[in-house]
C-alpha cells in the first residue's frame, strides 16, 4: 500500500516486502466505494470524502515511516537536510521498544501502525509526502501546460475525522461507526466461547500491549480501515487524538469522545488527509527544498 504512487514500490523495499505490497494494494483498493468529482486525482491509498478532501484508508504504518526515513537520509547525503533533522525524526525508542526488537525497524512489524511519533513529526510527514506525491504524480500524469495538480496532505480536523468515521452511518445509533461490534463465526457458537471484537480495545482478554495489522479487520462504509481502536490518531488540533485505540475501553472509543495526549505514546498514532487541486502555474519540484520553508 503505496503511500506516494500508484505505480512506485516503496523505494527502499526488499523483495519480500515489495511482493507483500503487491497483494495488499489492490486489495484494499476494492473498497474506494466514494466516487471523487469526474477528473479529480485520486491521491494512492486513500477514499474520497467531500469535495476534493480524501482520506486514507489506513493508519499510517511503519513501512510508511521507513520509507519516509529513506527519503530523509538521501537529503542528509546530498547535504540538503541536517543530520540533526534526520535524528529528530526517528521515533521515540523507548516507547517503540519491545522484546522482538524495535517496533518501527523489525520486519515483523511493517504493517503495525507507527507509534512514538509526536504531532511535529506527524507534520513533516505530511509535509514531505504533498511534495513526494505532487512531485510523482505531476511527472507521470502532465497536467495542461501552465498548470499542475498539487496534493496536500495533513492531518484531519476534528469534524473531517468524525464524518470519515460515521462512513455515512447515524452515530445516535452505531456510535462507533460500525454495524458490528463482534465476528461471529458458524463454526464456533457465541455458546462455546465469547465472540472475537472487529475492534483493537482494551477488553477483558486484554492483558498486553497489542497492535494490530493496519489492515486486519474489515473496513468501514467508506472503506476506511480501523478509525475506531489499535491506535488513537492525532487531530489537527494539537493533544487531541480520536477513535480510542488498544488501550481505551469501549465507551472511549465513540466517535464523539476525544483522547488527550502531551507526547508520543505506545496507543498514540494518525492518518492524514489529502486536498488536491489544480494550481494555475507551471510545475517546480518543491522535494529538494520544502524543509527550508
Amino acid at each position: 500500500m503505496n503511500l506516494l504512487s500508484n505505480k512506485k514500490k516503496p523505494a527502499f523495499a526488499s523483495c519480500w516486502v515489495g511482493i507483500l505490497w503487491a497483494l495488499v494494494w489492490p486489495l484494499n483498493s476494492l473498497w474506494a466505494q466514494n466516487t471523487p468529482p469526474k477528473n479529480l486525482p485520486v491521491p494512492p491509498n486513500t477514499v474520497w470524502l467531500q469535495d476534493s478532501l480524501f482520506v486514507d484508508k489506513t493508519e499510517i504504518a511503519n513501512l510508511h515511516w521507513l520509507e519516509y526515513l529513506h527519503y530523509l537520509k538521501q537529503g542528509v547525503s546530498k547535504n540538503l537536510i541536517t543530520q540533526n533533522f534526520y535524528n529528530d525524526q526517528v521515533p521515540n525508542s523507548s516507547i517503540c521498544q519491545t522484546e522482538r526488537g524495535n517496533l518501527v525497524t523489525h520486519p515483523a512489524y511493517r504493517y503495525q501502525p507507527v507509534v512514538g511519533v509526536s504531532f511535529a513529526q506527524a507534520q513533516n510527514f505530511c509535509k514531505w509526502r504533498s511534495a513526494v506525491v505532487t512531485e510523482l504524480y505531476n511527472q507521470e500524469n502532465p497536467a495542461p501546460e501552465g498548470t499542475h495538480w498539487q496534493f496536500t496532505f495533513r492531518l484531519p480536523t476534528i469534524e473531517e475525522w468524525e464524518k470519515a468515521a460515521k462512513g455515512g452511518l447515524d452515530v445516535s445509533l452505531y456510535p462507533h461507526g460500525l454495524k458490528k461490534w463482534y465476528k461471529i463465526e458458524a463454526e464456533a457458537p457465541v455458546r462455546m466461547r465469547p465472540p472475537d471484537p472487529l475492534v483493537n480495545y482494551r477488553n477483558h482478554k486484554s492483558k498486553t500491549f497489542t497492535l494490530k495489522k493496519i489492515t486486519e479487520y474489515p473496513p468501514n462504509a467508506l472503506g476506511l480501515h480501523q478509525m475506531i481502536g489499535n491506535v488513537a490518531e492525532m487531530t489537527a488540533t494539537e493533544g487531541v487524538a480520536k477513535g480510542g485505540s488498544w488501550r481505551h475501553r469501549k465507551e472511549a472509543c465513540k466517535i464523539r469522545r476525544q483522547q488527550r495526549y502531551f507526547l508520543p505514546d505506545n496507543w498514540l498514532g494518525f492518518r492524514c488527509v489529502c486536498e488536491v487541486k489544480l494550481v494555475n502555474t507551471p510545475y517546480h519540484s518543491t522535494r529538494d527544498v520544502f524543509w527550508f520553508r
